[in-house]
C-alpha cells in the first residue's frame, strides 16, 4: 500500500509539472538530499549513547516499549487519499 500510495503522489507531482514546477524541484531536491545517520541519544539514566549498535539497541527497547500486539483477525485498515 505504501509503495502504491507513493508511485500515486509521484504521478500527480509529474502529471502537475507544468502547473506547478516548484513542487516538482522541490521533490527532486528531496530525494537527492543525503541523510545522515541517528544522532548521539540519551538514555533513562540521562548518559549519552553515541555507538551504533547502543543507538539501536536503545531505539529497539522503546519501540518494544510501546508497541501493539492486535487480537488476532483485527487489523486496522489504513486510508491514503492524496487529494
Amino acid at each position: 500500500m505504501i509503495r502504491q500510495a507513493k508511485r500515486t503522489y509521484e504521478k500527480r507531482i509529474v502529471e502537475n509539472f507544468k502547473q506547478n514546477p516548484k513542487w516538482y524541484w522541490g521533490y527532486i531536491r528531496d530525494q537527492k538530499r543525503v541523510r545522515k545517520g541517528v544522532h548521539d541519544l540519551k538514555n533513562e539514566p540521562g548518559e549519552t549513547v553515541t555507538t551504533n549498535q547502543d543507538k539501536a539497541n536503545l531505539l529497539n527497547s522503546f519501540v518494544a516499549s510501546v508497541f501493539v500486539t492486535e487480537p488476532d483477525g483485527h487489523t486496522p485498515q489504513l486510508d491514503f487519499n492524496f487529494q
